[in-house]
């Protein structure tokens, strides 16, 4: 009956069409928020494996999700 919703992920919203895009509404603050972690063993010992690992995912990102008003990546 053109009353339901879907929750996207940010991501996703890249790939919607001009005309979705303008039916998109943001949560009110505070937004949900997904985190992502990287864990390993205490004695792991290739931390340069980490590190490259995390310079990729933020990479990976839209700079606009990048901002600082909007995330905040916490330090490993």
């Amino acid at each position: 009956m053109n009353k339901g919703i879907t929750i996207l992920p940010e991501l996703a919203i890249a790939e919607l069409t001009r005309g979705e895009k303008k039916q998109v509404r943001h949560f009110k603050a505070p937004a949900p928020a997904r985190g992502i972690s990287i864990v390993t063993y205490y004695h792991f010992v290739k931390q340069r494996i980490i590190d490259v690992l995390k310079e990729e995912i933020v990479n990976a990102l839209p700079a606009e999700m990048l901002s600082l008003k909007r995330k905040l990546i916490t330090e490993i």
